[in-house]
């Protein structure tokens, strides 16, 4: 179970790193509504440009710590916990723009590979 947890954590980091600091800019057939970069998505939502960047830096920390939850595992719980908060969100901001389901996958795998890893953590014990 271990090993799960750790490939878990590692497709969950990689995945959040790789939105928000790589591909912040460039246009993905899983943005919400009609945007082309994450700023125009969380316009979609209704929500700021600040929005954007206090989301961004709890996610992209939350991942670092995730990593991190590898060799410390206290770690772990909360920051699945932390990346299940924001994927429900991003669950609800599609939607709320009633995007089709194919936009709903991203955030939809993050959230069970971070509830498997709370699961994990916390009920089995290996």
């Amino acid at each position: 179970m271990k090993y799960i947890k750790i490939i878990l954590s590692l497709l969950i980091s990689i995945t959040i790193l790789n939105v928000w600091l790589i591909r912040f800019d460039n246009d993905s057939i899983y943005r919400g509504g009609e945007a082309t970069n994450m700023i125009q998505e969380f316009e979609e939502y209704g929500l700021n440009e600040s929005v954007v960047y206090i989301v961004g830096f709890f996610k992209v920390s939350a991942a670092l710590f995730l990593l991190l939850g590898i060799y410390y595992n206290k770690l772990l719980f909360p920051s699945a916990l932390t990346i299940s908060l924001f994927m429900i969100g991003a669950v609800i901001m599609h939607f709320k723009v009633s995007d089709e389901l194919i936009k709903y996958m991203p955030s939809s795998i993050l959230l069970f590979s971070s509830l498997g890893i709370i699961y994990l953590d916390r009920f089995i014990k290996a």
